[in-house]
């Protein structure tokens, strides 16, 4: 039984932190306002990855597009590099290896759009790109570039992002890259400290039923019993129906026992 228990513990601990890895960079929770974003519906594969074409350059021969996925990496490489967001140069169609890194997964922040207004939405911002050589903007020259992502709470969910620059272009080398959207992925979720009585019911069935689904494998595994014989304190259970009920009527005795006393005073 003790080895059973300690292969649950271990599947629980392990389950426990893979799902952590996965939601830090899909949720996120203020710690001002107690407001909880979660973002997952946005994510993609890594083989279909979002693309928006720059407005600047798109004709027959040459354009500019921006690949990236939502708080995962793209299976395209830069420069043999793997990043969340970069930026190709095409030509008839294809993409050629003039590339830039506009951020990375590993340099990954938060914040809202607007702290006076959180149900407004957030911004989730990637770092660490290629270093910023051109731009109209001086003081951003010579750091790594970035790209923030607007995500507008709506009840309607865009299926891409916009570049969100005067009619869609880049215009000279921008070091920070915007794109925005609007989706129910920027609304906060506000939990309630209640817990709900359903949830409770839910919560107590799960453990029940690994309660006797070890007890269970327990018994049959260890100590070779079969059927009926093999459910956990099989003959408490058999019993447990007429216990209630002798509680219930000794209970309704106590009952009967004080309004008859009270009455007859």
């Amino acid at each position: 039984m003790k080895k059973v228990l300690k292969h649950v513990l271990i599947f629980i601990i392990y389950s426990i932190q893979i799902y952590k890895i996965k939601s830090e960079k899909t949720s996120w929770k203020d710690k001002d306002t107690g407001y909880y974003y979660d973002w997952s519906i946005l994510k993609r594969s890594k083989d279909n990855p979002y693309m928006i074409k720059d407005a600047e350059i798109d004709d027959e021969n040459f354009s500019l597009n921006y690949y990236f996925n939502i708080g995962e990496s793209i299976n395209k490489k830069c420069k043999n590099k793997t990043a969340s967001i970069i930026e190709v140069l095409g030509y008839e169609g294809k993409n050629t290896n003039v590339c830039e890194i506009l951020g990375t997964t590993e340099s990954f922040n938060v914040k809202m759009i607007d702290y006076d207004n959180p149900k407004l939405g957030i911004i989730l911002e990637y770092g660490d790109g290629d270093i910023c050589k051109t731009s109209q903007n001086e003081e951003l020259m010579g750091y790594p570039r970035k790209s923030r992502f607007k995500i507008f709470c709506s009840n309607n969910n865009d299926n891409n992002f916009v570049l969100n620059f005067p009619e869609g272009k880049q215009g000279s080398t921008k070091c920070i890259m915007e794109f925005t959207i609007y989706s129910s992925a920027g609304c906060p979720i506000i939990f309630s400290s209640k817990i709900k009585p359903s949830n409770i019911l839910i919560l107590t069935l799960i453990l029940f039923g690994i309660y006797f689904l070890i007890g269970y494998i327990n018994n049959k595994i260890f100590y070779k019993l079969q059927g009926k014989a093999a459910i956990p304190n099989y003959i408490f259970w058999r019993q447990f129906p007429y216990l209630v009920l002798e509680g219930l009527f000794y209970i309704k005795d106590i009952l009967n026992y004080y309004f008859t006393k009270n009455k007859n005073k």
